[in-house]
């Protein structure tokens, strides 16, 4: 990651990541609040940039937040109830949830897979 503390935005060079790049792909094709604003500017086999909006770490309340969320997605998907609140966060968790299981990734949203933007909550790398 490379970013300048005047720069809007950071620079990631990663290796040729398919589920990272997956998620990007998705992030780029479904503008969400809950989304980073993104835009993969190269991509090979070997390695990818990606420039990513800056944003800035959850604080405690919105850690709380999403860990609380995710606990209750879990229980809805192992007991078919209705998805939790917020709903974006939900529909998006559950695209998420398919593009992992066909490309062979984990999906994973914990307190180190999101940021924020302004106070609002953005996953940032749920899958690997």
């Amino acid at each position: 990651m490379f970013h300048r503390t005047s720069d809007q935005e950071v620079i990631k060079v990663s290796d040729g990541d398919n589920c990272y790049l997956a998620f990007a792909e998705y992030a780029m094709a479904n503008p969400q609040n809950c989304l980073p604003k993104l835009n993969v500017v190269h991509r090979s086999d070997q390695w990818a940039v990606t420039h990513i909006e800056h944003l800035i770490p959850l604080d405690a309340a919105n850690a709380t937040k999403l860990k609380h969320w995710w606990r209750e997605i879990i229980t809805a998907w192992r007991t078919s109830s209705p998805l939790p609140c917020p709903k974006d966060w939900s529909q998006v968790a559950n695209d998420l949830r398919q593009i992992a299981i066909d490309r062979g990734c984990s999906f994973d949203m914990k307190e180190v897979n999101a940021m924020q933007r302004g106070y609002t909550v953005v996953f940032t790398d749920p899958l690997n």
